[in-house]
């Protein structure tokens, strides 16, 4: 019985010792990125030691070229930017591992591996960090002021006009308006050359609109279309137009066409074709682009597209990538476990199948000891008849 328990202490030993796993004592938490895209990197990540390790020495630093691969990882170059450190009391659970660069971080993912060697032994852990963009702030109104823009390439004040609220019946008026309050917002103070990506101020219109009349509006579009053409000459082709101009208001990248306006037109048979009835204000179309802005516009509208779809190839290739790099990284793993799983089995069936043996080899002792002592008994037996006798 004795050598049973001696038997039974030592398994326990043994399953102590080569049962657990070294990781347990050292582990490292959650990465915290602390910093955003296009500014230098600041990052912690909680590093926990066991009691037992304390006072030990141990190296921390970013993986190298072998340590990624051993991972199926590819190692980015930014990471020979990085610094890393450890800060915090070693005797307490405050011990972060800091990240930090002296450059601006423009990669706004990569795959990152710390390593951290303690006793002999060695620890990779790999994070994934993402590092979001600084959000730009839109010029924020003064004061109770309405704002609107940027103005868009393409974008007629006309336009603005009917998206801030103006009818058909007010377009010429307000648009009017919003050039009377705006002109740094124009080129040569003209309403016909306003500035892409400007912002538009529209302080109480209706109060504006209230001091301006239909005619006025309608006399302040031909007096500024005509500034605007005098000033724009030698880029101007002639026209052969019989009404007066009521020109539309564009942005300054392109050159409107005078349009006719019908209350006073000369011709009536070209009076039939006006798009504005006499009793109501002068209308302005919205379509003024000429034939070589559009061409100019689906050339680029091509451009884009193309860089469109290479960007969409990019993107499926890096994704069929970042699966396969990830399927072997869990493979690895994987295999280590079961590895490790393997070797705490062999070790746990020899240890049964020796104190098997030893549970055996002591049942045979005792019986052989009780053979023995009942085999001598009857031996005294029968020498104690024969000398009877």
């Amino acid at each position: 019985m004795k050598n049973l328990l001696l038997f039974l202490w030592i398994f326990l030993l043994l399953f102590t010792l080569l049962g657990g796993e070294r990781g347990e004592a050292l582990s490292l938490g959650e990465l915290q990125v602390q910093s955003r895209l296009g500014s230098p990197l600041r990052a912690v990540i909680p590093l926990r030691v066991s009691a037992e390790d304390w006072g030990k020495k141990f190296v921390v630093s970013a993986g190298s070229i072998a340590d990624y691969r051993e991972l199926g990882l590819i190692r980015p170059p930014v990471i020979e930017d990085l610094t890393v450190q450890v800060s915090g009391k070693q005797k307490s659970d405050r011990l972060f591992i800091t990240l930090s660069s002296k450059r601006p971080i423009t990669q706004p993912r990569f795959d990152l591996v710390i390593k951290v060697q303690l006793d002999g032994g060695t620890l990779l852990e790999k994070y994934s960090v993402q590092l979001s963009p600084t959000p730009e702030p839109a010029p924020p109104p003064a004061g109770r002021q309405q704002v609107y823009g940027p103005v868009a390439p393409g974008e007629t004040l006309m336009d603005i006009a009917r998206k801030i609220g103006a009818t058909e019946e007010t377009v010429s008026r307000v648009a009017v308006a919003l050039w009377q309050q705006n002109r740094d917002a124009f080129i040569d103070a003209n309403m016909h050359g306003l500035r892409v990506g400007s912002y538009l101020r529209y302080d109480d219109l209706d109060a504006a609109i209230r001091t301006i009349s239909p005619a006025q509006a309608r006399q302040i579009l031909r007096e500024q279309w005509a500034a605007w053409k005098s000033t724009r000459s030698e880029t101007e082709t002639p026209s052969t137009q019989t009404a007066p101009e009521t020109p539309p208001v564009s942005p300054a990248q392109t050159t409107p066409e005078p349009l006719p306006v019908s209350p006073e037109t000369k011709n009536p048979q070209k009076a039939s074709q006006q798009t504005t009835s006499p009793d109501s204000p002068a209308s302005v179309p919205t379509e003024s682009l000429s034939s070589t802005l559009l061409q100019k516009l689906e050339a680029l509208e091509q451009g884009w597209q193309e860089r469109i779809d290479a960007l969409r190839k990019e993107q499926r290739r890096l994704r069929r990538e970042f699966d396969q790099k990830l399927l072997a990284a869990v493979d690895g793993e994987l295999r280590n476990r079961v590895a490790s799983l393997e070797f705490r089995f062999l070790v746990l069936a020899g240890a049964v199948s020796l104190l098997l043996v030893l549970f055996l080899g002591n049942l045979v002792l005792s019986w052989t000891r009780r053979r023995r002592q009942q085999h001598a008994q009857a031996l005294d037996q029968e020498l104690g008849q024969v000398l009877d006798i």
